[in-house]
């Protein structure tokens, strides 16, 4: 007598909720067009508000410690307890914050204004990367990388949109980057109940009593991490001003560098992934920081804009 084939059938949880993950990607995003356009705008800071290198990187500068700062709090809340809604939220702050920057004319005004952009991404970044991975279902490579895609777009048209509204209409073309900002919050807020109910991960009993903490490897990659963020922050702020200021480009066109500096990052993200599965991921990381290094003192070395 023939036995009937057993069919495997996926849980809910296995499956993953596909919308959901790309909803995450869409919010991703929205909220870093505001990160790719605040280094964006410094050279027009420059030329159309007379600020100095200084005041314009302290812009960068306060949005990223008032991120950095405050982030970890997001995290912990949403390890916690399902906070959707701080996607939404946090998407909504970033752009306010940005459009602010062109509409404010006290200093002290403007650098309040990059801070709330940046509070806004550390609201989002925690909670949408949280749920991009219970949506990705046991496909967490998969649903990681379509959120990280989100991000990697967002800072590709944030300098485009940049470029094209304040060249079009002087510091107020800023006001475009509460459209998609606005848009986007009111989607992700029609969505809450359903993000909610994937509920807050949790690691079982038995798999955390045996797993070991190695904090000393944390703290060199944690190390090597700083190290990265502090040159590609650097290289995003100056780069533009480099351009403008050294080569004699417009701000239009300095700005509009900054995309095709996040297509590069985009498209070594995708390929970092097969790669590190062929030489390995310290070779890899050591190859790329090694890289980065040398054509990084190529780059400042270079006095035309066309080599």
């Amino acid at each position: 007598m023939s036995q009937a084939p057993i069919e495997k059938h996926e849980s809910s949880e296995e499956k993953g909720d596909r919308l959901a993950n790309y909803l995450t990607m869409v919010g991703h995003l929205c909220t870093d067009i505001n990160q790719g356009a605040l280094t964006a705008v410094l050279p027009f800071l420059v030329a159309s508000n007379g600020y100095s290198y200084t005041a314009a990187t302290m812009l960068i500068f306060a949005s990223n410690v008032a991120s950095a700062v405050i982030q970890p709090l997001f995290g912990w809340m949403g390890d916690h307890k399902a906070r959707p809604w701080f996607m939404a939220l946090g998407t909504f702050l970033a752009g306010l914050g940005m459009c602010g920057i062109g509409f404010l004319t006290d200093y002290r005004l403007v650098v309040a204004s990059a801070m709330v952009s940046g509070i806004g991404a550390a609201m989002f970044h925690p909670e949408g990367g949280r749920i991009a991975n219970l949506a990705a279902g046991s496909s967490k490579a998969s649903g990681m990388s379509i959120f990280a895609v989100g991000g990697n777009m967002g800072f590709f048209v944030g300098p485009i949109l940049t470029s094209a509204f304040l060249t079009a209409f002087g510091m107020h073309g800023t006001l475009v980057f509460l459209v998609p900002a606005i848009v986007c919050s009111i989607v992700l807020l029609a969505f809450n109940q359903r993000f909610k109910a994937l509920g807050v991960a949790h690691q079982s009993s038995g798999v955390a009593g045996h797993t070991q903490e190695h904090w000393g490897h944390f703290g060199l990659l944690m190390g090597v991490l700083s190290i990265r963020s502090i040159l590609s922050y650097g290289l995003l702020a100056f780069i533009p001003l480099f351009l403008m200021g050294v080569l004699g480009q417009n701000a239009a066109l300095s700005s509009l560098v900054i995309s095709a500096f996040a297509i590069a990052g985009g498209v070594a993200t995708l390929v970092s992934g097969r790669v590190s599965g062929s030489v390995g991921t310290h070779r890899l990381i050591v190859g790329c920081i090694t890289a980065t290094v040398v054509l990084t003192a190529i780059f400042s070395l270079n006095r035309s804009f066309w080599p």
